[in-house]
């Protein structure tokens, strides 16, 4: 899900069956990192009725520090 999909496709993934959504590991360690990816996880399980997963694969360990520099 990406853009404005996460408005309503969580709707459609409902409908077949998703219990749960997962955000992918670019909405954090993005440059720049999502700035909705807090709306987006009240806002799923409030609007849809879904669990919210952010990620799907691992950050390493100190990958914040290197971007940053």
């Amino acid at each position: 899900m990406a853009g404005g999909n996460v408005e309503y496709a969580p709707d459609e993934m409902k409908r077949i069956g998703a219990e749960v959504i997962h955000l992918a590991t670019g909405f954090v360690v993005g440059y720049p990192p999502c700035p909705y990816l807090d709306h987006f996880v009240r806002m799923i399980p409030e609007k849809f009725g879904l669990k919210v997963v952010v990620g799907t694969h691992p950050i390493p360990q100190g990958y914040g520090e290197f971007t940053r520099s």
